[in-house]
């Protein structure tokens, strides 16, 4: 991914699984930390606030200004929250993510129904496949697949979720993370 915190590419080539965290901090100075297989890899912080954000999310897929990027590979489990979930290097989870009182999103890469992904927190949002994201069971970190997101001839194959109000990235402490490989 790239954007506001730098392009994260730093040994993403090595066929390995990868934790990747994004986590904001706002009582510390609007600190914004990219942690990568729980080492921080990337801080940021503003010396202004921060304007409130409000747009959908998509996972594999960045547009800055009309420029696309687009991530190819397999995610695993993927967890949105409204808090701040590490504010130091961690040794991350050896199990599913779990759904708790500040998971806003939750996806299990491993759904058996007719929509490949399904919100797993207690909110039950909304997830739009673009393109045709699938199932593989060629990489998988937790249960027995992930999706696998791959881009063809300029078209993504990403994953959308509607903007919520409680994804308010721009004034509120959140953290981001996934299983990428």
């Amino acid at each position: 991914t790239s954007g506001d915190f730098g392009a994260i590419e730093s040994g993403f080539n090595d066929r390995n699984c990868h934790n990747v965290a994004i986590d904001r901090n706002r009582s510390h100075t609007n600190n914004k930390k990219v942690y990568v297989d729980g080492v921080m890899t990337l801080e940021k912080t503003a010396t202004t606030g921060y304007a409130n954000h409000s747009s959908n999310i998509a996972f594999g897929k960045y547009i800055n200004w009309g420029d696309a990027m687009y991530f190819n590979g397999h995610l695993d489990e993927i967890r949105i929250s409204n808090n701040a979930r590490y504010t130091s290097n961690f040794t991350p989870q050896t199990t599913k993510f779990t759904s708790d009182a500040n998971t806003k999103l939750l996806i299990h890469s491993d759904s058996t129904s007719e929509s490949i992904l399904v919100d797993s927190s207690s909110y039950s949002r909304p997830i739009t496949l673009v393109g045709s994201p699938t199932q593989s069971t060629a990489q998988k970190k937790f249960g027995d697949t992930s999706v696998l997101l791959e881009s063809n001839n300029g078209t993504s194959n990403h994953i959308w979720i509607p903007d919520r109000d409680d994804y308010d990235f721009g004034k509120e402490y959140f953290t981001i993370e996934t299983w990428a490989y």
